[in-house]
């Protein structure tokens, strides 16, 4: 089963790439000819709860999509690294109120957070945690 948990579909930070705004049929004809089945959409620092939703449905037939956000993350004393942020579907109206309310109002370029705040915001719900590594954007 291929599985594709790093999906942008949104060109929020500066650098983006303009093609990381599909439209809803781009975005089936894509994961349909990838025969990926289980997709997680992580857009920087921003999530979309209605692309989300719309996407997940065009596509309910032969993928399974999951809410996400890609965060940066500052150490202790280092600079910051990417961390993906991947929730239970069955969450995303929890997330989507985490997100607006503390990350969607903020600028997309300069938002930045501490491992401590992601946790805070975060654990309660059913999420998987994956630092980028062997990137420009690490954690150490």
């Amino acid at each position: 089963m291929l599985i594709d948990l790093h999906c942008h579909t949104k060109n929020v930070k500066n650098g983006d790439g303009k093609k990381r705004e599909p439209t809803r049929d781009l975005f089936k004809e894509k994961v349909e000819l990838s025969q990926v089945k289980i997709l997680a959409i992580t857009n920087h620092n921003y999530f979309d709860v209605d692309q989300y939703q719309n996407f997940r449905e065009v596509v309910n037939e032969f993928c399974d999509v999951w809410p996400g956000i890609e965060l940066d993350v500052k150490e202790l004393g280092k600079k910051s690294g990417h961390v993906l942020v991947i929730v239970n579907p069955n969450k995303v109206e929890e997330f989507n109120e985490i997100t607006k309310r503390y990350i969607n109002n903020k600028d997309a370029n300069d938002y930045c957070i501490t491992v401590t705040e992601l946790c805070n915001m975060f654990n309660s719900l059913e999420v998987i945690y994956i630092p980028h590594f062997f990137k420009d954007h690490q954690l150490s």
